[in-house]
């Protein structure tokens, strides 16, 4: 092949990245500052805990990043939700369906459709889950809602009607607590600045999608109060005073065009410094938010726990968060109850369990890890 030809090929190959405008200066320090910080609560289904990591950033990575692999730690006996031993996580093989009261890997479920790979996961509780499947090539997602019976077993993995062929980069994705719907964010693929949206699906397909949209800014982490009300995390690229856990309220939504999403939502608790993304309970009365200690310049933080009103956005008090934030393991809140009065926490390798100021050191069988994808992607609990 000709030295002009190749060049030809390659301009070709090149000109997106050429066409594509870099995102705003203010954009990547935001994202180099959460980078470090790395915090991130478990926004889960109304905290039943949707999977991990990243603290939301307004890049919209190309293409599919690989779930990395939970890191198994040596344990014997570890304390877990009661009732709810059943958690899913993700790696390269494809969601595994995990007993935490043992350890062990009960079934791994591969993607169902050729050339795409679990990319997300969002629970209700520990027997009703949603995975995202997306097209490595094209980034396309598919929704597939999966039932465990009570020993764990996989009872079905069903498409969710009307919920097939969205496109975009996933940084949340939550179930509601009566398990009736589920939510997702996005952000565009390329370029890596555009429309942030907020879609909600029911799971009976009886309705279309409701959607919410907003021409700038990122979104990511989302969590339920109830059915009705849904929080996300914000980060406003014209107007930083708008940034932080938002509130919105979906009854307000309806098949068809996209609402506005920030004039149909509240600000609850405006970002902290130097803060992960934020996370409702699932009473709808706190939002848990961890935040690292002296700033995020340091390659490893330490990190503590807020706990802020929802309604008034006042702090109500720092619980310990042991460990630091070294940005390869996942940092934050793993399960929460309904009022997230009883934690069960990491940060780095330390994991422990939070009842009202009572802190006791436990060991699951694994240390969930950190990625680069969004917050709390690759396990649900």
């Amino acid at each position: 092949m000709h030295d002009q030809k190749l060049r030809d090929q390659f301009d070709d190959w090149a000109r997106p990245l050429r066409d594509t405008a870099p995102p705003p200066v203010a954009v990547l320090r935001r994202r180099a500052r959460r980078r470090r910080a790395r915090l991130a609560a478990a926004g889960a289904s109304a905290l039943a805990v949707t999977g991990v990591i990243v603290g939301l950033a307004v890049s919209g990575l190309p293409g599919r990043q690989d779930a990395a692999t939970p890191i198994l730690a040596v344990t014997a006996r570890h304390p877990y939700p009661p009732g709810e031993p059943y958690l899913i996580t993700l790696d390269n093989r494809g969601a595994e369906v995990r007993n935490e009261a043992n350890g062990k890997v009960l079934k791994v479920l591969a993607p169902p459709r050729p050339g795409s790979s679990f990319t997300w996961v969002a629970a209700a509780s520990d027997r009703l889950f949603v995975l995202a499947d997306q097209q490595d090539r094209t980034g396309v997602a598919y929704f597939y809602a999966l039932r465990l019976g009570a020993a764990g077993q996989v009872v079905s993995l069903r498409l969710v009607p009307h919920s097939g062929a969205m496109n975009g980069q996933i940084y949340g994705m939550a179930v509601s607590a009566d398990g009736s719907e589920f939510a997702v964010a996005t952000m565009p693929r390329v370029p890596v600045t555009g429309p942030a949206r907020v879609f909600v699906y029911g799971f009976g397909g009886a309705r279309v999608p409701r959607g919410w949209v907003s021409s700038a800014g990122g979104v990511g982490t989302l969590s339920w109060a109830g059915d009705t009300r849904l929080a996300f995390y914000w980060e406003d690229t014209s107007q930083p005073a708008r940034s932080g856990l938002r509130i919105l309220a979906t009854t307000l939504g309806s098949g068809g065009s996209a609402l506005p999403l920030l004039s149909q939502s509240r600000l609850a608790v405006p970002e902290q410094n130097n803060s992960g993304s934020a996370q409702l309970t699932a009473d709808g009365s706190t939002v848990l938010t961890a935040v690292a200690e002296g700033g995020s310049g340091a390659a490893a933080s330490k990190v503590r726990l807020g706990e802020f009103a929802a309604a008034s956005g006042r702090l109500l008090r720092w619980k310990p968060l042991t460990g630091t934030d070294d940005g390869t393991t996942y940092c934050g809140v793993l399960w929460a109850s309904r009022t997230g009065s009883t934690l069960i926490t990491q940060c780095g390798h330390i994991q422990q369990a939070i009842t009202g100021g009572k802190v006791t050191h436990i060991r699951l069988p694994m240390i969930i890890p950190n990625t680069m994808v969004g917050d709390q992607n690759t396990f649900a609990w």
